[in-house]
């Protein structure tokens, strides 16, 4: 159901910003956080039936992940996280796909 793949989706992301405090509390300061690309967006699922719902999932995911690591860095002003933020370059490259030596970023293959 739709509620529980954003249960699911939300129980990820916070598992992940767990692990990152696991990490903080054993002495790691500095940790990489890696935000997913558009998962509604892949070649693989773009215009699918699923498409528009795993976009949906993919920024609930990292509107939770954002949300959870800003709390880690009000908690642990000594470590360093960083954002590795997939869901920007992949919008870039579909946003300007010649760029990067693509040419189809609409159709599914």
């Amino acid at each position: 159901t739709d509620a529980a793949r954003r249960a699911a989706t939300v129980a990820a992301a916070q598992a992940v910003v767990q692990q990152g405090g696991v990490l903080t509390a054993t002495g790691a300061r500095s940790i990489l956080f890696a935000y997913l690309p558009d998962l509604g967006k892949t070649p693989d699922r773009i215009g699918g039936p699923l498409s528009q719902t795993l976009t949906e999932l993919t920024q609930l995911f990292n509107q939770t992940l954002g949300a959870g690591i800003a709390q880690l860095r009000l908690a642990n002003p000594t470590a360093n996280y960083f954002d590795l933020r997939l869901d920007n370059l992949f919008a870039n490259v579909l946003g300007s796909p010649g760029s990067f030596g693509f040419t189809n970023t609409t159709q599914a293959c």
